[in-house]
C-alpha cells in the first residue's frame, strides 16, 4: 500500500498552474463498504460506481479521501485500493482540479517515478474514450523490488489514475486483471 499512495501524491503534483496555498496532509478512511457488486462474469472483477464513473477492480476495494497539497493549492485526492498481496495491489485514483488548470502527463510520469525511487519507460500517450492518456511503466522502484503499471486520464478538470504494482525490478507483462480493470474505466 506504501507504493500506492506514493504514487497517487506524486500524480497530484503535476498540475502546472501555480497559486499559493499551504496546509497539511489530511487523511480520512472511509471504510463504509464502497458501492460494488458480486464479481461480474467471467473475469472476476468487481464493479465499483464512484462520483462520476465506474470501474471494475479485482476485489472490493478501501476508499481513502486525503487532502493534499498541490500547484493550485490543497485539493481532495481520493483513492480505491485492492492489496492482493505485500507487494500486489491494483488502484484507482482521482482528484478534480480548478477550471482552467493545466496539466503534464509527462511530467507526472516522471514525477512518480522518481518519487518511488524507479524510472519511467515505455511512456505511450493515448486517446482513452476520446480524452488524453498516458500509459507507462515505472521499473526498479521501492528499492528495485517492484514495477508498476500506469494510465493516467485527463477528463475536463478530473485527473484518473489507474495503476497495479508487482514484485519483480523490471516486469514486462502487466497483469490480466489490471488490464481488464485499466479499460473498464467509464466517465
Amino acid at each position: 500500500m506504501a507504493l500506492i499512495a506514493c504514487v497517487a501524491l506524486l500524480f497530484v503534483g503535476a498540475c502546472t498552474t501555480t497559486t499559493s496555498g499551504t496546509g497539511s496532509l489530511v487523511t480520512a478512511s472511509d471504510h463504509s463498504s464502497p458501492t460494488a457488486a458480486s464479481a461480474t462474469t467471467g473475469t472476476g472483477l468487481v464493479p465499483y460506481k464512484g462520483d462520476r464513473f465506474t470501474v471494475s477492480m479485482p476485489g472490493t476495494p478501501v476508499k481513502t479521501v486525503q487532502q493534499v497539497p498541490s500547484a493550485v493549492g490543497q485539493i481532495m485526492f481520493t483513492i480505491l485500493v485492492v492489496e492482493k498481496s505485500d507487494t500486489d495491489a491494483f488502484a484507482v485514483g482521482y482528484s478534480d482540479y480548478p477550471a482552467g488548470t493545466q496539466f503534464d502527463l509527462n511530467n507526472a510520469a516522471r514525477g512518480a517515478a522518481v518519487f518511488i525511487h524507479g524510472h519511467e519507460t515505455d511512456l505511450h500517450h493515448v486517446t482513452y474514450r476520446s480524452r488524453p492518456a498516458l500509459d507507462f511503466r515505472v521499473i526498479k522502484a521501492a528499492g528495485g523490488q517492484a514495477t508498476g503499471f500506469m494510465r493516467m486520464v485527463l477528463v475536463d478538470n478530473r485527473t484518473y489514475e489507474l495503476f497495479a504494482t508487482v514484485d519483480g525490478a523490471d516486469v514486462k507483462t502487466a497483469p490480466a486483471e489490471y488490464l481488464l480493470m485499466r479499460d473498464s474505466l467509464t466517465f
